[in-house]
């Protein structure tokens, strides 16, 4: 009976629905303010549901009359209900949301200093923390300038560290609002001294407040430290000041009186200091110099070794190298550990001056890189297996000029490094062979490093015309390569043989490129 009476009711007041609704709709858009979210879904929907209600009443009287009136109360029925449960879930989760906000702020306003300020400094809005701690009312405080406030229950006489007064701080804030950016969010601290002497300092986060990118304010939140508070601090930095100077203390007697040699390499401002035991045993002029001209003594062999090491550092390393100390080198070995703090790396530890026997001397590419006699033996255990494999002819056509210009050890060092680079990207099993003084030949058996290879090619100015670094400069080189597949020719024997016409065709100066694929150019 009651079902029927409310049929009945929705039947005769079809704007039940729409009212429904629209308030649902009202509702969603509010708490989309709110929670500063677009709630597509929702809005789509209650946005449909309107405009279904909307269509309904307005041709309600046709629809009255049509075949369809016998299933109007029913529709109606459907939307009422579909309009009570949008409702219901919509302001549900709204009180939800606006309860966890009361308490958020109830918990600010007793547990911490806040101040919400105008864009005139005056006081929009302040904690009850922070009136007890000014013991002062609500409304004494409200509509009023900020610092006028502060001053009236208790005397500043500080500003961030430095001394000032009221009209101090008034002045710094003067036209704030033409030097603030939203993305301003700072610490200040204001000094206090109450009636009896004594003083504590209101710590506030400041952040500005900005609507439509203007200025409307800023909201500072903080706490309260006391004297005792200070004074904690205070001693606090006073026991870590001497506990620094009595591990500086204990740190320049052990200098002084160590017989190791002891550096410090500041990898960010190149520069690396040395006691007076290595200024005396490696024969330089003061304790500090820049790192190159340190670098340079290096021998040009063990440079590659010692940079690479340098840029693979994690933890605590050791090297050996040889020292230039004047028509002659001696054999060091450095043992330290790699420190970062804040913005700034450094090496630390001791450098040893080691004995021609003890050196431990260590290989660079170009020492390790086989002869054209072990090239053909691999070479024929390679076109013995059904496999394909590419043949890269390289050919360092610069080396003679850098040469010429910086000397045969800085050629070797720039020739050291570029096939030690396409070694370790391109080549696997050492398969890599010094053919003459400037030219090599190099068996890539992986697809994978065949596709590198290609990929490279796309930089080619990076990667044929490279920019190497050597202790005092860089140098410009010039790369030439061929590429010959080992299913380029049914006569594998030949793969060498073409993978240099290639190159040839490369070095032409009618030729486009650097590097050149044989089966691209037959």
């Amino acid at each position: 009976m009651i079902l029927i009476d409310l049929i009945q009711y929705f039947e005769e007041g079809p704007i039940i629905p729409l009212l429904l609704s629209l308030i649902a709709l009202i509702a969603i858009i509010i708490q989309c303010f709110t929670k500063h979210l677009f709630m597509k879904k929702k809005v789509i929907f209650s946005f449909i549901l309107v405009f279904t209600n909307t269509l309904l009443l307005v041709f309600y009287s046709q629809l009255i009359e049509s075949n369809f009136s016998a299933y109007l109360k029913w529709c109606f029925l459907f939307l009422d209900i579909i309009g009570i449960i949008l409702l219901f879930t919509t302001i549900d989760y709204s009180l939800v949301n606006e309860s966890f906000k009361d308490k958020l702020v109830d918990s600010l306003n007793q547990t911490k200093n806040y101040l919400v300020l105008d864009k005139k400094d005056r006081i929009k809005d302040i904690s009850a923390n922070l009136l007890k701690t000014l013991n002062m009312e609500y409304k004494d405080a409200v509509g009023k300038n900020c610092f006028d406030v502060l001053d009236s229950a208790y005397l500043i006489i500080g500003f961030n560290d430095n001394e000032c007064r009221k009209k101090d701080i008034q002045k710094y804030y003067d036209k704030y609002y033409s030097k603030a950016s939203p993305l301003d969010h700072k610490t200040i601290e204001i000094a206090m001294q109450m009636d009896d002497g004594r003083e504590f300092v209101l710590t506030f986060i400041e952040t500005p407040i900005f609507r439509n990118d203007k200025y409307k304010g800023r909201i500072l939140i903080g706490d309260k430290k006391d004297e005792e508070a200070l004074t904690g601090i205070e001693r606090e930095n006073d026991a870590l000041e001497e506990e620094l100077e009595v591990i500086r203390s204990r740190f320049v007697t052990l200098l002084n009186k160590t017989s190791d040699g002891i550096y410090f390499n500041d990898l960010t401002n190149h520069s690396i200091w040395f006691n007076d035991v290595l200024v005396k045993k490696l024969y330089l002029t003061g304790n500090s110099m820049d790192s190159s001209e340190f670098y340079r003594n290096i021998h040009p062999d063990d440079i590659p070794i010692y940079e690479e090491k340098l840029s693979n550092i994690t933890g605590e390393y050791s090297i050996s190298y040889r020292f230039n100390v004047g028509g002659a080198y001696l054999y060091l070995k450095e043992e330290g550990s790699k420190i970062i703090s804040n913005s700034q790396t450094e090496l630390c530890g001791i450098i040893k001056v080691l004995d021609d026997e003890s050196f431990e001397l260590s290989k660079t590419m170009l020492d390790i890189v086989s002869s054209e006699i072990e090239m053909k033996r691999r070479f024929n255990e390679l076109i013995a297996i059904d496999k394909i494999f590419q043949v890269v002819y390289i050919r360092l056509d610069s080396i003679p000029d850098v040469n010429e210009a910086y000397g045969r050890t800085v050629g070797n060092n720039v020739l050291n490094q570029y096939i030690t680079y396409f070694k370790q990207n391109f080549v696997i099993d050492n398969l890599i062979f010094r053919i003459t003084g400037l030219e090599f030949v190099a068996f890539i058996t992986s697809n994978n490093k065949m596709e590198a290879l290609k990929n490279r090619f796309k930089d080619e100015g990076k990667f044929l015309h490279p920019k190497l670094e050597f202790p005092g400069g860089k140098i410009d080189t010039n790369v030439y390569m061929g590429i010959a597949y080992s299913n380029d020719t049914p006569n594998r024997k030949e793969l060498i043989k073409l993978a240099k016409e290639a190159m040839t065709t490369a070095m032409s100066p009618k030729y486009s490129s650097n590097f050149a694929y044989y089966r691209e150019i037959r």
